[in-house]
């Protein structure tokens, strides 16, 4: 009982040096012809060479619900370069959504149509920024993860040794 006493201390002062994890839902929304257009996105910023997951919904503008669509038409352009098109069927459960990896940092477009069978209900586009990646250009130290791990095993092993003398 007390070893895992002890190891829950060491990964409890430990942890928190090697934990990441990001998940703001941000969302862009645009009223065009009396629809609300939802996109949302899991990181901000967006940065390059990471991907990130875009949803699409679609709602009336007066919010009396959602719009059925059967798919939505996208376009990832930057510079007037088309750097990624599909088109996302909408599944019977869940968000309609995909997973992009946008290759450079600068200012895009993103184009999107939501489609009825073969009927376009609503297109728009939108301009948005993806960042720099910064970890590439400001890597940690291998040190200070070591650092880290020494210091949560001392505390650990210190703490174990005052629990045996109890």
């Amino acid at each position: 009982m007390k070893a895992l006493f002890t190891l829950s201390l060491m990964i409890l002062f430990a942890a928190p040096f090697f934990a990441y994890g990001h998940a703001t839902g941000i969302s862009i929304e645009r009223e065009v012809n009396g629809y609300l257009v939802d996109i949302g996105y899991d990181t901000d910023p967006i940065v390059e060479d990471e991907p990130v997951r875009f949803d699409f919904a679609l709602y009336r503008a007066d919010g009396s619900g959602s719009v059925p669509f059967t798919r939505v038409w996208v376009r990832f352009e930057k510079d007037k370069r088309t750097l990624y098109a599909t088109g996302v069927a909408r599944p019977e459960f869940g968000a309609t959504g995909a997973l992009v990896t946008l290759p450079e940092a600068g200012e895009y477009t993103l184009s999107v149509r939501f489609e009825n069978e073969e009927q376009t209900i609503v297109e728009m586009s939108t301009p948005f920024a993806v960042a720099r990646n910064r970890a590439e250009s400001t890597p940690v130290p291998w040190w200070i993860a070591a650092l880290a791990l020494a210091g949560g095993l001392g505390v650990g092993v210190y703490a174990g040794k005052r629990l045996w003398k109890a």
